[in-house]
């Protein structure tokens, strides 16, 4: 490729040389605008700079003049320079010097006016100085000039509390005392209490001998000093007595003796009832004060339940052990399988078995999910094993049997990664991969002033050789690095 290039620019230069040092019959001799240069003898080299301009400044030689005959290109005249501006600073200040330039910068509080530094009045504070030897004017009565302007002065003098005439306070009362005239005075407040202090050391009233003042109301007390029972003076009572029991004019509780329709037992208070006392005749026992025919208890196979006598059979006062039902005298275990599908009833069976996916869980069928060992996919049951919502993979992943696994893409590359820390191929010699994966040819990058290493080979950098252009005036190769310009060799036999 590099060849190629070599050999156009030789190309382009060899038009260039075709009309090297040709003159115009019309033009008096002057130039086509572009310096040329020819060899004078076989194996000799020549350069062009930038067309119309000398390789180093672009502007004419060092006479002055164009080439030949001093004539510019489009008009034929020699081209004129432009005039040196002075400038004028005479009696000013500050402002345009008339150059483009400055006569002087004012300080702070200044402005340039007519180029003159004016001061500039600074009057915020609406009163003093106004920085520029004026004044901003008073203050009112009652107020002072202070940095930030007029101030009001407080005014607190034989006050204690109140406005200060300047939104301010002379003080606050402390609790219990108010404001007035700006003096903390007590101002009795009983706020419809009945008694207690009315907040300036007075009472608001008295309360009765049997009653208490409570947050300003009076309050009758409860007196049930010695008392078991009755009423404790506030309408109120100092107890009920147990079932058996009365209350005493002397609010004690006596136990009353209750022989209402009993011929036997107790009177419910130590003593008996009946002429027996308390006994019935023999062949009978007394039963709730009642003399009744002396029952015979039968508990023939039975070990729990009712002995038909009031009392129970079996060992443990008529009950089962745990998990059994009495039925008919007999511990018998009763299945528990309401309210369940499955699971163990309770008597050594099931209430019912589960389909092949389902589980029994708490006496339901139910499908228990499955992650284990998974970390995307399906669980089972309708919903995701993993962290992701749907259970998908990170970005470039695909799940595989649960697992996330990556899955190399190469496709339309020929280098790079290959998305799972592989590669999708290398790039040969003098090539770069992309970022989109395709090998690219690298670019060489030229410095100027070109740096080593120099040489004839691929790769490297031509040599400094000094050339001569059309005039016989000698150019460096190396200075003309970034320039258009193309370098032709020719040989001449003769």
């Amino acid at each position: 490729m590099r060849h190629i290039f070599h050999l156009i620019l030789i190309g382009l230069l060899a038009l260039v040389l075709t009309g090297c040092g040709s003159e115009t019959d019309g033009g008096g001799g002057s130039t086509t605008g572009e310096e040329t240069g020819e060899t004078g003898e076989a194996g000799e080299t020549s350069e062009t700079g930038e067309t119309g301009e000398t390789a180093e400044t672009g502007e004419t030689a060092e006479t002055g003049e164009t080439a030949e005959t001093g004539e510019s290109e489009e008009t034929g005249e020699s081209e004129e320079t432009g005039e040196i501006c002075v400038s004028d600073c005479l009696g000013l200040q500050c402002g345009d010097d008339g150059c483009g330039g400055s006569c002087g910068e004012c300080g702070d509080g200044q402005i340039c006016s007519g180029g003159e530094c004016l001061c500039v009045p600074q009057c915020d504070g609406a009163c003093g100085d106004d920085g520029c030897g004026g004044f901003c004017g008073s203050c009112d009565t009652g107020s002072i000039c202070t940095a930030e302007g007029c101030a009001c002065v407080p005014d607190c003098e034989a006050k204690s509390c109140g406005d200060d005439s300047c939104d301010g306070s002379c003080g606050a009362c402390a609790g219990g005392l108010d404001c007035v005239e700006n003096q903390c005075i007590c101002v009795p407040d009983c706020n419809d209490n009945d008694c207690g202090d009315d907040g300036c050391g007075a009472p608001c009233g008295f309360c009765e001998e049997n009653q208490l003042c409570t947050q300003g109301v009076c309050t009758c007390v409860p007196d049930c000093a010695f008392k078991q029972c009755g009423d404790d003076g506030c309408e109120g009572s100092c107890g009920a007595c147990a079932p058996g029991f009365g209350c005493t004019p002397g609010n004690i509780c006596e136990c009353v003796p209750d022989c209402t329709d009993k011929e036997c037992g107790d009177d419910g208070c130590g003593g008996v009832c009946g002429e027996l006392a308390g006994a019935c005749i023999p062949g009978m026992e007394c039963m709730d004060g009642t003399c009744v025919v002396m029952c015979q208890p039968d508990c023939t196979d039975k070990n729990c339940g009712d002995d038909g006598c009031g009392g129970t059979c079996g060992d443990l006062g008529g009950q089962c052990s745990e998990g059994l039902t009495c039925l008919e005298g007999a511990c018998t275990c009763v299945p528990a399988c309401e309210g369940k599908s499955c699971g163990e009833d309770g008597c050594g069976s099931t209430c019912g078995e589960c389909s092949e996916n389902l589980s029994c869980v708490e006496g339901q069928c139910a499908c228990v999910s499955d992650c284990t060992d998974k970390e995307c996919g399906d669980d089972g049951c309708g919903g995701v094993c993993g962290a992701d919502p749907l259970g998908a993979c990170n970005e470039g992943l695909d799940c595989v049997d649960g697992t996330c696994t990556c899955i190399p893409d190469c496709n339309g590359k020929e280098c790079g990664d290959n998305g799972c820390s592989g590669s999708c191929g290398d790039c040969g010699p003098e090539s770069t991969c992309s970022n989109a994966g395709i090998c690219e040819e690298d670019e060489v990058t030229v410095t100027c002033p070109p740096e080593g290493p120099f040489g004839t080979t691929v790769n490297t950098v031509m040599q400094d050789l000094t050339l001569t252009d059309c005039d016989g005036d000698p150019y460096a190769l190396h200075a003309l690095c970034s320039q258009d310009a193309a370098l032709l060799v020719m040989y001449a036999e003769w």
